[in-house]
């Protein structure tokens, strides 16, 4: 495992926390996007970074071998 992998996955858990900090703030009352913009875009592009996180690991991986 090279540093790189082990630096994505400490990236992937503090992502992971983020987007379960974001949910905790979600007006659960109107889910429109007006009212829960930041929430939506901020959830959007944690998912986005986890799995860009994630197939790079499993790239670098494959690539090892």
């Amino acid at each position: 495992m090279t540093q790189m992998t082990k630096i994505r996955k400490i990236l992937m858990v503090i992502v992971l926390i983020i987007i379960l900090v974001v949910l905790t703030q979600f007006n659960f009352s109107d889910l429109s996007f007006k009212m829960n913009k930041f929430n939506y875009i901020a959830i959007f592009s944690g998912v986005c970074t986890l799995l860009s996180l994630y197939f790079s690991n499993k790239y670098e991986k494959k690539k090892a071998l």
